[in-house]
């Protein structure tokens, strides 16, 4: 993958896998990344770069396969 990922970007990667591993689900809904700042303009980035997908007419979101790897590789290499 040969775009680069903002500070924003990273961090809401990052979260998305914790709370799918947390809560053992595919799909986290929105209203748990509400925190993060920009949040909308920041997922809708991170779905134009196909790492995420949004499900249930945009209420959840979920990590790609791709997204999954990133994220575990900002996230140190630790498996969640």
């Amino acid at each position: 993958m040969s775009t680069s990922l903002t500070d924003a970007e990273q961090r809401a990667l990052v979260e998305l896998l914790y709370k799918q591993s947390a809560s053992r689900a595919l799909y986290i809904p929105i209203r748990g990344l509400k925190h993060l700042p920009d949040y909308k303009e920041t997922l809708d980035s991170l779905r134009k770069k196909g790492l995420i997908f949004f499900y249930k007419a945009g209420e959840c979101v979920g990590l790609t396969k791709d997204g999954k790897y990133v994220a575990l590789l900002l996230a140190g290499g630790k498996r969640t």
